[in-house]
């Protein structure tokens, strides 16, 4: 098998294999290891995505995006040390061309505008991650911001308020893209995994909370 070397990566950085050139790479940051299983298993059914690393930790995301040099992020907000928010200030600064998407079950209002301040290009609620997740990588590539659809109103008050003037590398205009708005992502036999693990997470912590009033 031979080594193919993308063109934006430095030296010594590698994309093993020629079918791993047209893809988008992503490295997938939460602090749940079954959660990272299920995306990954998601996101590489379709053959449109290759994960090229995972990352459990704020810090840990900082230093992989660095060495691996991504093409996206995806970034889980709520983790020990350093949250998802620091992380993504650090990531964008570091190096522009690296998109971040929150990947978050957090309320849209109390956490878009942190994540857009901090660099994020994009924000996606977990629950609809198997529908919404690879269409939203994509779009951020493209160098557009994808926002959930609930969030479209707060963005532009903001935007009327010239409170928010972001613009992607290239000073290209933004276009925010609510969620839902694109075609659905047929993401594949896997996107049942990811559905199935966030529901065995929250059962596992109901039964920690039952168990802690006995």
């Amino acid at each position: 098998m031979s080594r193919v070397l993308s063109s934006r990566r430095s030296a010594g950085s590698f994309v093993i294999g020629p079918e791993h050139e047209s893809m988008v790479r992503v490295l997938l940051v939460d602090d749940h290891e079954g959660v990272r299983a299920g995306l990954k298993a998601l996101l590489e059914s379709t053959g449109r995505v290759h994960v090229v690393g995972e990352a459990s930790s704020g810090e840990e995301a900082v230093e992989k995006a660095r060495t691996l040099e991504p093409d996206v992020v995806t970034m889980d907000l709520a983790m020990p040390g350093m949250d998802g928010v620091q992380a993504t200030r650090h990531i964008t600064g570091a190096g522009p061309e690296t998109k971040v998407l929150v990947l978050t079950v957090h309320d849209a209002d109390e956490v878009l505008i942190p994540a857009l301040d901090a660099g994020a290009a994009g924000f996606v609620d977990k629950s609809v991650a198997d529908t919404d997740l690879v269409g939203a990588i994509e779009t951020i590539v493209r160098g557009h911001t994808y926002v959930p659809r609930r969030a479209a109103a707060l963005l532009a008050r903001r935007k009327a308020r010239g409170a928010s003037n972001r613009e992607p590398a290239g000073g290209a205009a933004v276009e925010y893209i609510p969620a839902g708005s694109l075609s659905p992502c047929v993401a594949g036999p896997h996107a049942f995994l990811f559905l199935l693990t966030l529901l065995l997470l929250c059962g596992a912590a109901i039964l920690v909370i039952l168990r802690g009033y006995r």
